[in-house]
């Protein structure tokens, strides 16, 4: 063991000392990066699933989108074989109004039931919108919470990268401090 005199003061410093201190400065120096990779693959998961979760409502709206086409489409067709027999019994019944009275009845009566199926659809696409209104109600929920969740994600990594400033800071400064010790040491 020597001894170094620092202006009248005796100090001893070991090279076991200088060893630690660098061992330190190693540990602290892999366990940010180490932090810092965790974090990356933490937010490029988070990143990933979101994409997921997108992907799983476009498809979702895109199924509901193609199974009301096909059915809007199947009741135009209707209407339009309604309206074809409309036209047709208006061109039969045209010169037999004013002998057959009694036949308008029939003929009413067959207009009321096509009503009838008219006020029916009616009811089911008053039914749709409010499904829809429910399906735009809940998605709009998931994404508030979705936007929430990441504002709180986002704040949790400022305050991460307001650490690691102040643990890039303490290393600087111990870096500085160990600097100081070794020129003191050479000296």
């Amino acid at each position: 063991m020597s001894f170094v005199t620092d202006r009248g003061r005796r100090r001893c410093y070991r090279p076991a000392m200088t060893a630690v201190a660098w061992a330190a400065i190693a540990v602290m120096t892999t366990t940010i990066v180490g932090v810092l990779a965790y974090l990356g693959t933490r937010v490029d998961a988070l990143g990933n699933k979101m994409d997921g979760i997108g992907a799983r409502l476009d498809g979702r709206v895109d199924s509901l989108d193609d199974r009301l086409g096909s059915r809007i489409d199947a009741l135009g067709s209707r209407f339009d074989a309604t309206d074809r027999r409309i036209d047709s019994l208006d061109e039969r019944l045209g010169s037999r109004i004013d002998s057959l009275g009694s036949r308008f009845d029939a003929v009413d009566r067959r207009f009321d039931g096509i009503d009838r199926r008219f006020d029916a659809m009616d009811r089911r696409f008053d039914s749709m919108d409010g499904r829809f209104d429910a399906l735009d109600e809940r998605l709009t929920a998931r994404m508030d919470g979705l936007s929430v969740r990441m504002d709180g994600v986002s704040e949790r990594m400022d305050g991460l990268s307001d650490r690691m400033d102040g643990v890039s800071e303490r290393l600087e400064g111990l870096a500085g401090a160990l600097a100081g010790h070794i020129q003191r040491d050479a000296g």
